[in-house]
């Protein structure tokens, strides 16, 4: 079951990929803004969208965020903090 799951999650993310390479939507903005350089930074952000689709309300969505992204280990790109 770990396959398919790998499987269809590396399909979706090519859809993304694929997506904000035609148009001039959010991630592709985010792209040609964030070079997303440091490794725990980019595990923080894949661990967000894995449970995007399960959170129901922006409150939930803003406190992953927050959860994820103040973790100590993970340095953000300038223009994402408040410094």
């Amino acid at each position: 079951m770990s396959d398919l799951y790998e499987a269809e999650t590396l399909a979706i993310a090519r859809q993304l990929w694929t997506a904000s390479h035609e148009s001039r939507n959010f991630f592709s903005q985010l792209r040609e803004h964030i070079r997303i350089e440091d490794e725990r930074l980019r595990v923080q952000l894949f661990r967000l969208i894995d449970c995007l689709l399960s959170l129901r309300r922006k409150t939930e969505v803003a406190r992953h965020l927050q959860e994820y992204l103040r973790d100590p280990a993970v340095e953000l790109p300038e223009g994402l903090t408040n410094s």
